[in-house]
């Protein structure tokens, strides 16, 4: 990879990682340095085609990971500075995943996350009565949230209710009440399991991803 890529992309990603370590004070290893010149590679391939993704996680990452989304606002600034281009903020999303699965990502999370993230499948499996296709993309932007989820339950970063949030998990569980019936029982769970509570807004989220994931099952999957 760094033998095929521009030397200049090299030095802005370096000024990319600097900044990083800086903000989030880390140090980061010569893994994510590759990954992110990989990204930026592929980035500008596609801004030569106008091909920029609208990303439907950059609600979930501005909110829940604030600190690697700004600093992904900023690498996108750097890049645009860099390259003279104009780039949709959609984009930090992508970028921000990168700092977020670095930073303070231990084995032992990992395998609790994983672990985690199939009984919490396996509970809606069972209460609708059906296999998910874990290689849909509904399924992949499914389990994408879940994994924040579950990062926030075991780092006890869950989200707290908020007074305006009452109305929509009022109606979001009367819209969808099968979803509904499929958080109680995740709620048990993750009650026991890390003896948490789950608010109201991460409710209403999760209603909203399930129902999105199932009310799919059978038709065509598309992106």
């Amino acid at each position: 990879l760094l033998s095929k890529s521009d030397s200049n992309d090299i030095l802005l990603i370096s000024r990319i990682i600097e900044n990083a370590e800086r903000k989030l004070g880390i140090k980061v290893s010569d893994y994510l340095t590759l990954t992110l010149l990989d990204h930026l590679e592929f980035l500008l391939e596609r801004a030569e085609k106008n091909q920029f993704i609208a990303s439907p996680l950059i609600w979930d990452i501005r909110r829940f990971y604030p600190r690697h989304f700004e600093l992904a606002l900023e690498s996108l600034q750097m890049i645009e500075k860099e390259k003279n281009l104009s780039i949709p903020s959609d984009e930090a999303a992508s970028i921000a995943l990168h700092f977020i699965n670095f930073w303070d990502n231990k084995k032992s999370d990992r395998l609790l996350e994983m672990q985690t993230l199939s009984d919490i499948v396996s509970i809606i499996e069972k209460h609708y009565t059906f296999k998910i296709d874990e290689s849909s993309t509904n399924f992949m932007r499914f389990s994408t949230h879940l994994q924040y989820f579950i990062q926030r339950i075991i780092k006890s970063e869950l989200a707290q209710s908020e007074g305006n949030i009452s109305l929509l998990y009022q109606q979001i569980s009367q819209l969808y009440p099968e979803a509904f019936k499929a958080v109680q029982k995740i709620k048990i769970y993750i009650k026991h399991q890390f003896k948490a509570d789950i608010s109201m807004n991460e409710e209403t989220y999760l209603m909203m991803h399930i129902n999105r994931l199932t009310e799919r099952i059978g038709k065509t999957d598309e992106i």
